[in-house]
């Protein structure tokens, strides 16, 4: 038998990452260009490193905070499988390792699944409604015979 619980919206995060990637895109060549007046007096080679720092930096940042969760979870033959957004990443638990399962508030009225292992590893879900995270929580505590209702 297989239990699978989905997180978050990929398509939405999709479309968010690439927003975000235009804009910053945009904000990256005006740092270029204004670095590179002659005001200014910054040469091409630290002109492009700092746009490609504002670029790479503020995308880093975007990803860990909102997209580095797991948008998919997997149960089927004692072993928790989580999907992420970035298509070949993935986590295989085995589901005897499972000592705790919470649904944890994240930011702006977003939760979290919190998943804790007897290895002390800790996986997050994606951010989604309260109702939903607690919801799925809930099913997977009930599945992993742990009582307490986060």
């Amino acid at each position: 038998m297989s239990f699978i619980f989905g997180f978050g919206n990929r398509s939405e995060s999709l479309f968010a990452l690439a927003l975000f990637g235009i804009i910053l895109s945009i904000l990256a060549l005006c740092v270029s260009a204004a670095l590179q007046h002659p005001v200014i007096g910054a040469g091409r080679r630290a002109s492009r490193a700092a746009s490609g720092f504002v670029f790479a930096g503020t995308m880093a940042l975007l990803y860990i905070s909102s997209l580095s969760g797991f948008y998919e979870a997997q149960l089927k033959n004692n072993v928790l499988s989580l999907r992420y957004f970035v298509p070949l990443s993935r986590a295989a638990i085995s589901w005897d390792q499972v000592i705790s399962i919470q649904a944890v508030p994240a930011y702006k009225g977003l939760w979290r699944v919190r998943i804790a292992t007897k290895g002390g590893n800790i996986y997050e879900s994606a951010t989604w409604s309260r109702s939903a995270i607690q919801e799925a929580a809930h099913e997977m505590q009930l599945l992993a015979g742990i009582d307490k209702r986060s």
